[in-house]
């Protein structure tokens, strides 16, 4: 029995050193791989021994901080480009007055929808904000083709500036042929509507909108 007792005890201390000197390995080789990366300088190693077993040299690893750093990157790229991808283009005029230009098919910010409602299905084709800054104004503009004719159209913005509460200083008639504007305002509103007859019988239909704060 004691014999038996002590073949058993060697064995669970052989396989207990194997497991040690197998974990040992595994760490000793994460070690030099850490120590030898191109971002790491190389190091004397220090072994200590611990019950009996060698240990692997202590050696505080950086890998943490270049995780989070790459992570910061990643997170930094992607707000960055998704800033860029979703902007408006912005440019200036001689004063320095920024001019910030609408994407392709869409509106530019401040630009009032309502202005839209005799057509709201209309194309954009161009539309741009000019922002006065030493007179506190703002300057959206839009600009579309029309699948309306051009008396539609002119019967359509007379009935959409009396519906809108517009005072209107100037109406746009069939009688000015191919360009007729329409102006009005609306106490710090002001508005400029120009309609114009192409030769293939289409109508471009320009919007200026003014406010002043």
């Amino acid at each position: 029995m004691v014999v038996a007792r002590g073949s058993v005890l060697c064995m669970y201390i052989s396989a207990h050193q194997r497991a040690q000197a197998h974990h040992y390995l595994v760490t000793y080789i994460l070690y030099m791989e850490d120590m030898y990366t191109p971002s790491q300088p190389s190091q004397p190693l220090a072994s200590t021994v611990q019950n009996g077993m060698m240990q692997p040299p202590l050696h505080h690893s950086s890998k943490p901080l270049r995780i989070f750093l790459v992570i910061l990157v990643v997170i930094l790229v992607g707000w960055g480009l998704f800033v860029l991808l979703n902007q408006k283009a912005v440019t200036y005029d001689d004063q320095g007055n920024p001019i910030t230009t609408a994407d392709a098919g869409t509106l530019v910010s401040g630009f009032p929808e309502a202005l839209l409602a005799f057509e709201p299905n209309a194309a954009i084709s161009e539309s741009f904000r000019i922002d006065y800054l030493n007179k506190n104004q703002s300057l959206p503009f839009a600009r579309y083709t029309s699948a309306k004719t051009y008396q539609e159209n002119i019967d359509g913005f007379k009935t959409l500036l009396q519906e809108q509460a517009w005072a209107v200083t100037k109406q746009g008639s069939i009688l000015e042929t191919p360009v007729t504007n329409f102006y009005a305002v609306k106490e710090k509103e002001q508005l400029n509507i120009t309609l114009t007859q192409n030769e293939d019988s289409t109508v471009t239909v320009q919007i200026a909108y003014s406010l002043t704060n």
